[in-house]
């Protein structure tokens, strides 16, 4: 792997990571071939599941079936996804996924060296759900 990729790669498990709590339940949808569960796991992240249409993912499937494959939902306390939304319109299942708590989802489209961190409450803590 070129140098360049491999610094970009240890920069992205920086940036996404840095608030992350070790016990997090995280879904990376799009693993590739494992490249940043493998990281992950080798910072002592143990609740790492990888999605993928193919093999080496943990569950190989498709996220827009993600029932049939045998998830259940809010069991993530965080998705991420690399190079992925630009390509399948998933913002719902990531919603369906992700715990009723504060989230993170981060999405990263490194071809043209972007990354975007969303971060805020969604579910009945959040204040939106407060009645006026």
């Amino acid at each position: 792997m070129p140098l360049l990729s491999q610094y970009a790669r240890k920069r992205k498990v920086s940036y996404f990571t840095r608030e992350l709590p070790k016990e997090a339940r995280i879904l990376e949808v799009g693993c590739g071939d494992g490249w940043f569960g493998v990281q992950l796991k080798s910072a002592g992240y143990k609740n790492y599941v990888g999605l993928d249409l193919k093999a080496p993912a943990d569950i190989v499937g498709d996220i827009l079936e993600w029932k049939g494959i045998g998830l259940q939902p809010e069991s993530f306390d965080v998705i991420i996804a690399f190079e992925l939304v630009e390509h399948v319109d998933c913002f719902q299942e990531f919603f369906d996924l992700e715990t009723r708590r504060p989230i993170d989802v981060n999405f990263s489209n490194s071809t043209h060296g972007l990354g975007l961190q969303i971060t805020g409450a969604f579910g009945p803590e959040s204040e939106a759900d407060q009645p006026p």
